[in-house]
């Protein structure tokens, strides 16, 4: 059955098409000893939930981690390696340099990653003819979409490379569509390109298509209508029209999920809902916010891990845009979940200190809670960029699932001490 299972899966990953562009699964470095707890997790997946759903959250947040290159190739090893932690990787930069999940392979190594989330291979047909006509029917769909635009901008005589860089993943089932963005990442050689070139093109610039009125973060704009066309077209043809459609993305991918949350909701499609992780609140102006609150009243939810300095970033010409939703740190609030809070700002103001949760009558618990999780946050300032990378998202959303899910739902495979950027202790 394991072998008629696996020529069914390669007859799929060798016919399916992408982009005009075929991946062929054909690497063995891609094969590993699936968890069994991992077949078709997705039916706990709650299409319809208005508002955070534990599972759901989880769910996305793996996913969200697993499109960074690094990430998905470091899992596929872990799961190489009977998921035990790699001894015989020297570094994170051993693995960048060694990249086996390139754009030229990503769709084929994150569906070999998550396909089986989607079905129960043992409900396979044994008949080899059979099988094929369920493949079809059962297995999902995976299009991964990248585009690039780069110029040089020239400082003092050095030359610099910039632009913009999306990349993205649907996931189509019967019912049921995942589109999910790549936050910001290094391309080719260069670590800052995509920053300078989309994250730090901070000027509100006008919208176009179904959100015109609307002005939006230029670099965040740039990006995504660098894939408009791409996005519509795929959607099209999966006939994603007639199915529930949810997004989400981490960093510059969750910014990324939220203005194609607005802009597909208001050309028609059933969006469901939005989440986003680690992304910032400021997405456009106020004529934004507002539009999004139109069209997708509570569906829009941000997840911020403690300190993680990203979700803090704001300007007073952008207004922020969906719910916040916070966990505390992993060991001073043991991943505390709170829900739909209040904003919070970084304050400049020294009289924010003679406000009633900063009297001395409050324990240095109360005072750590309030200035993490609520405005004022300025002794306590983001000093851990850390706190920005994915796993802690994805731990502190494991952390909400009930006993029973945990045993029905993927294992968070924690890749430390690789992959943790700025933490101590890291390779």
């Amino acid at each position: 059955m394991k072998k008629l299972f696996a020529f069914v899966v390669l007859f799929y990953c060798l016919c399916f098409s992408a982009g005009g562009q075929t991946y062929r699964c054909e690497q063995p470095v891609f094969q590993f000893n699936i968890p069994e707890k991992e077949y078709n997790c997705m039916r706990l997946f709650n299409a319809d939930a208005a508002d955070p759903h534990p599972v759901n959250v989880y769910l996305l947040a793996k996913f969200t981690e697993l499109l960074y290159q690094e990430r998905l190739d470091y899992q596929i090893r872990y799961l190489r390696n009977n998921s035990q932690t790699l001894t015989t990787l020297p570094s994170t930069r051993h693995l960048l340099e060694n990249l086996r999940t390139t754009d030229e392979h990503f769709e084929c190594a994150f569906a070999a990653r998550t396909s089986h989330f989607f079905y129960d291979p043992r409900s396979c047909p044994s008949n080899p003819v059979d099988s094929v006509a369920w493949a079809a029917d059962n297995l999902p769909l995976f299009r991964y979409i990248y585009r690039s635009h780069f110029d040089t901008l020239s400082v003092f005589g050095l030359h610099h490379m910039r632009g913009l860089d999306p990349e993205f993943i649907i996931i189509s089932t019967a019912d049921l569509v995942l589109i999910l963005f790549r936050g910001t990442d290094y391309v080719g050689e260069d670590k800052i390109s995509e920053w300078t070139g989309t994250d730090f093109k901070i000027p509100l610039t006008r919208a176009g298509g179904a959100l015109t009125g609307c002005k939006i973060h230029q670099g965040f704009w740039e990006s995504f209508d660098l894939i408009r066309d791409d996005l519509m077209l795929h959607l099209h043809e999966l006939k994603a029209q007639d199915k529930k459609i949810w997004l989400s993305g981490h960093s510059l991918g969750g910014a990324m999920a939220m203005i194609a949350g607005c802009y597909l909701k208001a050309s028609g499609y059933d969006v469901k809902n939005v989440y986003a992780f680690a992304a910032p609140k400021t997405i456009g102006n106020k004529s934004l916010t507002e539009r999004a609150s139109t069209l997708l009243p509570g569906r829009i939810q941000r997840f911020e891990y403690y300190l993680d300095p990203i979700p803090l970033l704001w300007s007073p010409l952008y207004a922020h845009i969906g719910q916040r939703n916070w966990y505390d740190h992993e060991t001073k609030g043991q991943y505390k979940y709170y829900e739909n809070l209040e904003e919070r700002f970084i304050s400049a103001n020294p009289l924010v200190f003679n406000r009633s949760p900063f009297k001395e009558s409050r324990s240095k618990e109360e005072v750590r809670l309030h200035k993490a999780k609520m405005d004022g946050l300025v002794i306590e300032l983001p000093i851990a960029p850390h706190f920005h990378n994915p796993p802690w998202y994805v731990k502190a959303a494991h952390a909400q699932l009930s006993e029973p899910h945990k045993l029905l739902l993927p294992d968070v495979q924690d890749s430390f001490p690789y992959i943790y950027i700025g933490k101590p202790g890291s390779k």
